[in-house]
């Protein structure tokens, strides 16, 4: 009896870590996030500015998801969201 609900147990936190990971990964596409052209000279430039720089890339990829989040846009498939508007 007990294997049997060790077995259930591990099928309900596979489907919820299944679950979990698709809905990080529809917010959180591989290459949707800003990065810099260029690498920064950390010598040459205002260690502050850098650093305010940093964080201000940061914050934009965070804004970014957290609107995605917001409005349930699928990033992976967005043909899906455009569809949804289209009915409204």
């Amino acid at each position: 009896m007990k294997q049997i609900i060790i077995f259930l147990l591990l099928i309900i936190v596979g489907i919820m870590g299944y679950n979990a990971y698709s809905k990080y990964k529809r917010f959180n596409p591989p290459g949707s996030e800003y990065q810099a052209n260029k690498p920064i000279d950390l010598n040459y430039f205002d260690p502050n500015v850098v650093e305010d720089y940093h964080h201000a890339v940061a914050r934009l990829n965070g804004y970014a998801a957290q609107m995605w989040s917001f409005h349930g846009i699928d990033v992976r498939a967005p043909k899906k969201i455009m569809r949804r508007l289209k009915r409204l």
